[in-house]
């Protein structure tokens, strides 16, 4: 898809079919993981676990369209809900999606905020599969530490 933006005229092409996630690759080992927000503000890593039953939030791009509107390249004044579905599953026990959609203070990002299940599945690692969908697009996994 090609977009142009209303105040400027710059234009650029972008796959917006599927959400793309904020990632980082961590110090500690390399890896990539998806950025998740822990309630004290941390972002969880592999020595910095989420725990159950908490509220995390994720970044992303590309939930689609909005139940309302914002002009281009003005930042949202309010939380614009996704109109998408957004589903997670964490260990493969549902995870309650409390909200999915801009994030109000950075134009273009959205945000889903995710409570975490009480009795999550981690592996020997430490670690657990997160897995969210957006409407009909192919499910994405990330790894996740869990203490």
């Amino acid at each position: 898809q090609r977009f142009q933006c209303g105040k400027c005229g710059q234009t650029a092409n972008l796959d917006a079919s599927e959400p793309t996630y904020v990632t980082f690759t961590a110090p500690e080992d390399g890896k990539e993981y998806i950025a998740v927000q822990r309630p004290d503000y941390s972002f969880m890593t592999p020595g910095n676990g989420v725990v159950a039953g908490e509220v995390v939030i994720l970044y992303a791009t590309g939930l689609g369209a909005k139940i309302g509107t914002v002009p281009d390249g003005d930042a949202p004044k309010a939380a614009l809900a996704a109109q998408a579905q957004v589903t997670a599953t964490f260990g493969n026990v549902s995870a309650q999606v409390l909200y999915a959609g801009t994030q109000p203070d950075f134009p273009g990002l959205d945000q889903i905020n995710i409570q975490l299940p009480t009795d999550i599945t981690v592996g020997a690692d430490g670690f657990s599969v997160l897995s969210i969908q957006v409407g009909d697009t192919t499910p994405r996994q990330f790894r996740v530490k869990v203490r």
